[in-house]
């Protein structure tokens, strides 16, 4: 349904409700919509205020009822209203039958690197240069994400650019401008208005080229009543931009971590609807307490295709080494790969103390140590990953670590196990083999649930230490990585225990396969990788 509020959205409404078959009706005031009814609201911008934004996505129980936030299309008079409702109708016909490769764009305003190219996925820090900046804007890609500290008016995205909407500035209501259009002077590039932007430190957000933006911003929508009045706001321009085919942010001033900004992005490129990834999002932040909201300017039915994500980088990394160790020279080199790419991305942390310590573990973890060197290094590494992520926090406790050698269950090969202990009562047991590469992972009394395959192929999850999980799946991966299948699972909230079958689908996998389970907690993402000797397939 599209709801048209006010009498100036009238004709608007209804030409979008044509244009995306869908039923119409009017309202005059917001109590009169129902969040869990409404696909999208069309008004001008006098009627788009921090309440209508409260009304539509907080609490997020309204629109989580049927797993889908809401869309909001707006704009300042009824003439450039018409022209939104033809953007974002595009926009929604378009990502049904886009025939291109998919991809992604991060940029990281405060992560100090500079930039890295991933298979569809480049990430752009602080220290980027700027023709490398302009070009990931400019890429077109699927998914733009835009991680920076902003107020609404700008927003910085590196050392040396800001996203600046000072050009489609008029003349007009000095009285509620910004302190920048008040002076003449960009303070954050200490320079006149003019010579940033010949000096291109500004980045005007007509250059931006995403079918869908995450403006992942302190700020990104500026309430009406805000001292700086709605005319030298940031998102206006950003959605006059026909590049863009919807445009997700927050309407309120929110400072989150990188781990909470980096699981916010990844749940818009799960392969899903943008209002059904924005409910995600939004009921997740209502469940973590930690107050965040975000709004749709958009169509929620806008498809975004699978994409790559931080927690898919997370994963167990089989390695085939030539030949087996002997007991007293089992290393960690290949054989931890989980903690190590948990380690590598922490060096990037806002937290100097996350920093430092990640450094130092993923020094030991890469250049490989055994026994008591081992368990130091594992347990250095589990607090930071306790740090990083609610579902391992007692891990972040851990106070002491001891290792042992035993066999290993794929490949019978000698494997080192660290038991990690902290008071009161939570272990972890972490083994890793240096021929399969392969890591059990099997928490005791701590946050994560148990996992386990028996010989017939039977997966067992028992979710008595977890917290309840919206969705999940299995990840099947053989040893060469030749075969894969996906498995999601039926999580509906109150059974706490889980029999799935795998036989059907490991009777066609050979030899050792590695079984990833993925829990979504909220914004967490919950992994477990455990190890399974498939049947040899007939031949």
């Amino acid at each position: 349904m599209v709801i048209g509020l006010g009498a100036a959205s009238a004709h608007a409404s209804r030409l979008y409700a044509h244009l995306t078959d869908r039923t119409c009706r009017f309202a005059d005031d917001l109590n009169e919509i129902d969040p869990a009814a409404v696909d999208v609201v069309v008004a001008t911008a006098d009627r788009v205020d921090a309440q209508l934004l409260k009304h539509l996505y907080c609490p997020p129980a309204r629109s989580a009822s049927r797993g889908r936030a809401p869309g909001l299309i707006f704009s300042a008079a009824p003439d450039s209203l018409r022209s939104q409702v033809l953007i974002r109708a595009a926009a929604r016909q378009l990502s049904r039958s886009s025939s291109t490769a998919a991809n992604r764009v991060d940029v990281l305003s405060e992560a100090e690197f500079a930039s890295e190219t991933l298979p569809n996925w480049r990430l752009l820090g602080a220290s980027a240069a700027p023709e490398d900046l302009l070009e990931g804007l400019q890429a077109g890609a699927t998914v733009l994400v835009i991680s920076s500290h902003a107020d609404g008016v700008d927003a910085r995205l590196s050392a040396s650019q800001t996203l600046c909407p000072a050009e489609t500035w008029r003349a007009a209501g000095f009285a509620s401008a910004p302190r920048c259009a008040l002076t003449g002077t960009c303070h954050r590039h200490a320079t006149d208005l003019a010579s940033a932007r010949l000096r291109g430190h500004a980045v005007a957000p007509a250059l931006l080229r995403a079918q869908f933006l995450l403006a992942d911003f302190c700020c990104g929508f500026l309430d009406p009543a805000s001292v700086v009045g709605p005319e030298w706001r940031l998102i206006d321009p950003l959605l006059d931009n026909a590049t863009l085919g919807a445009v997700v942010t927050r309407w309120k001033i929110d400072v989150t971590s990188w781990s909470q900004r980096i699981r916010a992005a990844d749940l818009f490129c799960r392969g899903r609807q943008v209002g059904h990834a924005l409910a995600s999002v939004n009921d997740a932040s209502a469940t973590n307490g930690t107050g965040e909201a975000f709004c749709l300017f958009g169509d929620p039915e806008m498809e975004l295709p699978p994409l790559p994500r931080w927690e898919a980088e997370i994963e167990f990394a089989p390695s085939t080494p030539s030949s087996t160790p002997p007991p007293d020279s089992v290393t960690t080199s290949g054989g931890m790969p989980f903690l190590i790419t948990v380690m590598k991305s922490l060096l990037e942390h806002d937290e100097l103390a996350v920093r430092s310590a990640a450094r130092s573990a993923h020094t030991l973890l890469e250049t490989g140590c055994n026994g008591e060197s081992l368990a130091e290094a594992v347990l250095n590494a589990v607090r930071c990953v306790g740090s990083f992520s609610r579902a391992w926090l007692p891990c972040a406790h851990m106070e002491s670590a001891s290792s042992r050698t035993i066999c290993c269950r794929v490949c019978t090969s000698p494997a080192t196990s660290v038991a990690l202990r902290a008071w009161p009562g939570h272990y972890r047991d972490i083994v890793t083999c240096a021929r399969c590469g392969i890591v059990a992972d099997a928490p005791a009394a701590s946050a994560l649930p148990d996992f386990s395959l028996s010989p017939d192929g039977t997966a067992i999850l028992d979710m008595k230490h977890a917290t309840a999980c919206e969705a999940g799946g299995i990840y099947l991966r053989s040893h060469q990585r030749s075969d894969a299948r996906w498995l999601p699972l039926d999580l509906d909230g109150r059974a706490r225990a889980f029999r799935i079958d795998l036989a059907p689908h490991l009777a066609h996998m050979r030899g050792p396969v590695v079984a990833t389970l993925y829990l979504i907690d909220g914004c967490d993402v919950v992994e477990l990788s455990i190890p399974f000797r498939a049947p040899t397939a007939p031949s």
